[in-house]
């Protein structure tokens, strides 16, 4: 991949369990008041940028990258030129009519491979 990687990256608090959730979307939860893991085909707000501890559902401050050229787990085969939205986990898959994505990959990737995405979000709406 020969694009240069530059995130925008933003502070959200969040009370959610994010353990393990390195790379995921988010999103903001109803209300607006926080973030969570983003739900499937739900409007993503960005990426997150690491784990937060273990089970921890304490009101913290967490980064999400918000544009430019984010990285985040695939949850399934990506080609290049996709367009990607969340499935039920926060992982990225190819965005399916009907939906919001959060941007377009930029390179090929297999299940559970970090994948290039230029933020660009969106709703999927082909007919």
């Amino acid at each position: 991949m020969g694009q240069k990687w530059n995130p925008i990256c933003q502070s959200f608090k969040s009370d959610a369990n994010l353990a393990s959730s390195a790379w995921f979307l988010v999103a903001l939860s109803s209300g607006g008041a926080d973030i969570d893991v983003c739900g499937a085909g739900a409007l993503p707000l960005g990426v997150l940028t690491n784990d937060v501890g273990a089970s921890n559902t304490d009101t913290k401050y967490v980064d999400v990258q918000v544009g430019g050229i984010v990285k985040v787990i695939a949850g399934g085969a990506l080609t290049d030129g996709t367009l990607v939205m969340s499935d039920g986990s926060g992982e990225a898959i190819a965005a399916t009519d009907g939906n919001y994505y959060l941007g377009q990959c930029l390179q090929d990737a297999a299940d559970g491979e970090l994948v290039a995405v230029i933020y660009g979000p969106g709703y999927l709406e082909t007919t």
